[in-house]
């Protein structure tokens, strides 16, 4: 349970169904931050949206999918990451030194995919994948390399093992669980102790 859930008077029940009004609400305003968006991937890639286009349609996706993820039912993580990731690098692309504003957003939804997911070579080797840009493998790299050297260090986990933690299992970014993690110490302990003296010989113990 998350700590927003905590906060919430309504009955659980209730959750997906706000998540899902949420979804409504963005969607009806925002027709194009619905369903998998790989058309707007490529038009964000490619930088045929206008930036005022681009920060619509940012901040319908960023409270729509952090509605659905926050009200508890299953939801994308990979698409929307590429949406926001290239969406935030071609709005910051006036203001961000050399190179073209399809190239930030090719190397900013790489940076967003490789922090959050804790995956750093998967995200490489996908924006790679996707766009075929090998002159961008050097920004790619530095980018990739400082966002997941970032998130590292801020978070604890990520979004791919958090749900998985707050139930009690202690997964970190390794994608492990630690054995002793799970366990108690009263549940291992002998409680009932032998207890011999000192003065006891070997002999005796031993058959003790």
């Amino acid at each position: 349970m998350s700590p927003a859930h905590t906060h919430l008077k309504l009955h659980w029940m209730w959750w997906p169904a706000l998540g899902g009004l949420v979804v409504g609400v963005g969607g009806y305003l925002q027709p194009r931050a619905l369903g998998v968006g790989y058309d707007v991937i490529g038009d964000l890639l490619s930088h045929r949206l206008a930036i005022g286009v681009v920060l619509a349609l940012l901040a319908a996706k960023m409270v729509m999918w952090i509605a659905a993820l926050g009200s508890g039912t299953s939801g994308g993580v990979l698409a929307p990451l590429l949406m926001l990731g290239a969406g935030l690098g071609l709005v910051l692309s006036p203001w961000l030194p050399g190179g073209s504003p399809a190239l930030w957003a090719l190397v900013c939804m790489a940076g967003v995919l490789a922090s959050v997911l804790g995956a750093p070579v998967t995200a490489i080797v996908f924006a790679l994948g996707l766009t075929h840009a090998a002159d961008a493998l050097l920004p790619l790299l530095l980018t990739v390399a400082c966002a997941y050297g970032v998130s590292t260090i801020c978070l604890r986990r990520s979004i791919m093992t958090e749900k998985i933690a707050r139930r009690g299992l202690h997964i970190y970014r390794e994608y492990s669980v630690d054995p002793l993690e799970t366990h108690h110490v009263a549940d291992l302990m002998t409680k009932a102790v032998i207890s011999i003296d000192a003065a006891t010989p070997c002999a005796i113990a031993y058959r003790q």
